[in-house]
């Protein structure tokens, strides 16, 4: 059953009173990069949209919320929450792997297969109205963090 996103976003935005939703549309697509070493030797960083934070910390807001969240690669599954209003969590409250695969990339890890999964993991709510705050503000705050981490690549996780 497909899933129509863009209508169902405009009700939704109609129902609070906001702004239809709209495309963010860039006049250049970004360079691809390819990696500079093995991916076996690479520490490889994993980012989600899917609202998910730890127990302790303060849930995302409902709506336009652009922080995001820093869990240890380690945290036990069952200490995830997510709060997200984009989408149906129902599958992704019963693992959380649906959104933030940490079971597989720990595993992948383990095999040599990537360098090392960095440490924090990354969480933050996709479909955020204020999508210029998330372009000057989270993602500068984001990549200032993966560059602390020393992250070779990305696993982008959408929602």
């Amino acid at each position: 059953m497909p899933v129509r996103y863009i209508e169902r976003a405009n009700r939704i935005a109609a129902e609070r009173g906001t702004t239809p939703y709209q495309y963010t549309v860039h006049a250049a697509a970004p360079p691809l990069a390819s990696l500079a070493k093995p991916l076996a030797q690479c520490r490889v960083a994993l980012i989600t949209s899917g609202g998910v934070h730890h127990v302790r910390q303060e849930p995302f807001e409902e709506r336009d919320d652009t922080t995001f969240r820093e869990l240890p690669k380690d945290v036990p599954l069952n200490e995830l929450r997510i709060r997200h209003g984009g989408y149906n969590h129902a599958d992704a409250d019963r693992d959380p792997n649906c959104v933030l695969p940490l079971t597989v990339m720990r595993q992948m890890e383990a095999e040599g297969v990537i360098g090392a999964l960095a440490s924090p993991v990354f969480s933050f709510m996709g479909r955020v109205p204020s999508r210029l705050r998330l372009m000057q503000e989270t993602a500068p705050g984001l990549a200032k963090r993966l560059r602390a981490a020393d992250v070779d690549a990305c696993l982008l996780v959408p929602a």
